[in-house]
């Protein structure tokens, strides 16, 4: 009897531990997405999970373009804290970017890299504290509406391109190179690991409706090459920054190392492999 006790004791606690564990990741999910100041327009925050099995960490970034082509970007990998309610971290980047007409990085200069702060709640409203950053207090941020490209978007930006780059034609290394970076980029602008979930999934397969079967079959073919250099550039830029420089996309550099870019790349792949498949 006494041994039957022990055990519905412990699987009691280890139920009440998973339970605690479930309600914290669940408080924590909620500074996940995009978030910007009506004040402050050009200032955008993306709060993702961080890449990795400890589903406390969280990877924040803040881009604030002071003009078309320079920004601020705030990078910071910040943990939840139960016991406050937030999200706290230390050593803080301050990084500020320029960037020629094209789109390529002229210049990186690090202004810090040993901020410590933490978001929090107030209400729906999420607020920013940084030891070095002054104007953080005036941040008031909230949620910025989740998007999802139309059916037109995805066939001109994503399913087109990737299927007319023509592997194995005189310059299509350089072309493969652009159209990876552009294709980035329409992951990013629309965050699409935060997307409209079922918007995005029904306007991939009614673009997917729209096309030919050559151009189908051409996509088919094409997309493994893709995948294959974006991997590569997230994984050893160094080896293809040359490749991304001849073609005018060095940008790709900002690019491929930015988690929230890399996450929305693999969430838009993830949606094409398991297209129809439903929620």
């Amino acid at each position: 009897m006494k041994k039957a006790v022990m055990l519905f004791v412990v699987l009691a606690l280890i139920v009440a531990s998973w339970a605690v564990a479930a309600a914290e990741e669940s408080a924590a999910e909620r500074f996940c997405g995009r978030w910007q100041d009506p004040y402050y327009g050009r200032a955008m925050l993306t709060i993702a999970p961080a890449e990795g099995e400890d589903t406390s960490w969280f990877d924040a970034v803040i881009r604030w373009g002071s003009s078309a082509g320079s920004e601020g970007v705030w990078t910071m990998r910040a943990q939840y804290d139960p016991a406050e309610d937030a999200l706290v971290y230390a050593g803080g980047t301050l990084t500020d970017v320029e960037y020629a007409e094209g789109g390529d990085v002229v210049s990186e200069e690090v202004q810090w890299d040993d901020a410590v702060g933490r978001f929090t709640f107030d209400g729906d409203v999420l607020l920013w504290a940084d030891s070095r950053e002054e104007r953080a207090t005036e941040f008031r941020l909230r949620p910025v509406p989740k998007l999802a490209p139309t059916a037109q978007e995805i066939t001109e930006r994503y399913y087109g391109p990737v299927a007319d780059w023509a592997p194995g034609t005189a310059g299509s290394s350089l072309k493969l190179a652009g159209v990876c970076a552009a294709l980035m980029g329409f992951a990013d602008e629309y965050c699409m690991w935060d997307a409209d979930v079922p918007a995005l999934r029904a306007n991939l397969l009614e673009a997917w409706s729209m096309l030919d079967e050559t151009t189908r079959r051409r996509f088919d073919e094409g997309l493994p090459e893709v995948e294959a250099l974006m991997e590569t550039a997230m994984s050893d830029y160094a080896s293809v920054a040359g490749l991304f420089d001849d073609a005018g996309a060095g940008h790709m550099a900002w690019l491929a190392k930015d988690d929230g870019c890399r996450r929305s790349w693999r969430a838009l792949l993830d949606y094409t492999h398991t297209m129809g498949d439903g929620e």
